[in-house]
This record gives structure tokens, C-alpha cells and sequence, in this order.
């Protein structure tokens, strides 16, 4: 399964970015024959753990998947800080970096750093976090409680881990925040909150004394539908007012 998917998506990227998917496979290609070999191990270790009835087979097999599953989920997360910290792409459009160098994200950085491993651990968190809740939801007895266990620590790491990211993505690449901010969709969200805030509502220290609005609809005497619309339209500027005629 994890085979196909990987086939699946290196595809996909052939066919819609086959600059990227050249510029990635060939900077990232020990980590991918890393990914490669821990999906053979993965596969190997589920499939044959069960093929002899012999307890230091099982033994054995738990383990190496359960390892497996770990630095992978470690890697790929790690492949993550590299898109957000970036890569040195030289003028012909390619990159090739080592594994590590200084462990430090500066001018010639490796695959693994202190930011890229954290990200890591952050992935890991999280899919051990999701992996624990759906094991506790399709198991029961003692499995289901020790999945709950699991998922019960996992979720404080996560969010701990989380918050220590978005820090230390501000340090790395402080870009990242401001490019968001100046980004066409903020300023679109920013334009509805302005266009959907009545200016008319008060904004002095009377307006605490006032009584509530579904106060003051019962109270007051029966108004016609123009009079109702009326008076709804004084509420909005005469931008967002045109949608109501």
C-alpha cells in the first residue's frame, strides 16, 4: 500500500511539475532511497512475523516495524522543514545537499538540522497522536485502553511541540509571517470584517446600559417590512447596501 502510494504521488508530480519532481528527486536522493528502504523494512517485518510460530519471530518482527514506522514518519517530516526552512538552489536550478553538515540551518545547510529533525518530531507527535485515537476507535479491551493511554500523552507533546515550531519558524524564516499577512486572501478577510461590521451600533459607555436588542423588538409596536428594511440598510455602508435593494 505504502508502495503504490509512493509510486502514485511520484507520478502525479511527473505529470503536474516535472521541473520540481527533477530539482527534489535529485537533492533529496539519499533521503528518498532512506524512505525507499524503510518501506521494504516496514513491509517485511508485518508480513513475515507471522509466517513461523516461533516467539523470538514475533519478537523480532514488532520491533522492526514499530522502528520503521518511527524514522520514516521522522524523515518525511523532516522533508517538510527543508520545503519551509528552503533550499540553496544554484543558478542552473538544482541543489544537491549532504545529510548534515553543522546541524545548524545557515548558508550550506544538510538535510538534517536541529529545525528539519524538529518538524520531524512534530510529525511523529502528530501521526502517533491520530494513529492511538483510530486504534482506540476500531479496538476494544485492553488494546482500546492502551491506545487511549497513548493518545492521552501524545496530544499535550503535540501541542507542546507545535507551539515550539511556530517559534522557531519565526527565527529561521521570518518571511514566511510577513508573506502571510501581506497575502491577497488576508486583506480579503480583513475587507468582509470591515463590510460586515454595522457602523451604526454604539460605541460609548451608554451602550452597556442599553437593553438588549430582543428587549427592545418586543417592546416596540409593530413596524411595516419597508420601515424593518429601512432601517436595516442605515446599518451598512452603501457598498455591501446595494445587495438589499
Amino acid at each position: 500500500m505504502e508502495t503504490s502510494l509512493a509510486i502514485a504521488s511520484g507520478g502525479v508530480l511527473v505529470l503536474a511539475f516535472p521541473r520540481a519532481y527533477a530539482v527534489g528527486f535529485s537533492g533529496f536522493y539519499l533521503p528518498l532511497m532512506m524512505v525507499l528502504w524503510l518501506l521494504v523494512l516496514r513491509g517485511l517485518s508485518i508480513e513475515l512475523r507471522s509466517h513461523l510460530e516461533n516467539p523470538l519471530w514475533r519478537s523480532s518482527g514488532t520491533p522492526c516495524s514499530a522502528f520503521a514506522s518511527a524514522v520514516m514518519a521522522v524523515v518525511l517530516g523532516a522533508a517538510l522543514g527543508n520545503v519551509l526552512r528552503g533550499v540553496p538552489i544554484d543558478e542552473t536550478g538544482f541543489f544537491a545537499v549532504p545529510l548534515f553538515t553543522t546541524f545548524r540551518p545557515g548558508r550550506n545547510p544538510g538535510v538534517l538540522d536541529w529545525y528539519t529533525v524538529l518538524i520531524g518530531v512534530f510529525a511523529f507527535a502528530a501521526l502517533a497522536a491520530h494513529g492511538a485515537l483510530y486504534l482506540a476507535g476500531k479496538t476494544e479491551g485492553m488494546v482500546r485502553e492502551r491506545a487511549l493511554a497513548a493518545a492521552r500523552v501524545a496530544w499535550p507533546a503535540v501541542a507542546a511541540i507545535g507551539l515550539g515550531c511556530i517559534v522557531c519558524t519565526w527565527q529561521v524564516r521570518p518571511e514566511l509571517y510577513t508573506g502571510l499577512a501581506a497575502a491577497p486572501g488576508a486583506g480579503r478577510c480583513r475587507s468582509w470584517r470591515r463590510r460586515l461590521s454595522p457602523p451604526c451600533l454604539p460605541r460609548s459607555s451608554a451602550a452597556a446600559s442599553a437593553p438588549p436588542f430582543s428587549a427592545r423588538l418586543r417592546s416596540s409596536p409593530a413596524r411595516s417590512p419597508r420601515r424593518r428594511l429601512a432601517s436595516f440598510r442605515c446599518c451598512y455602508p452603501p457598498r455591501s447596501r446595494r445587495r438589499f435593494r
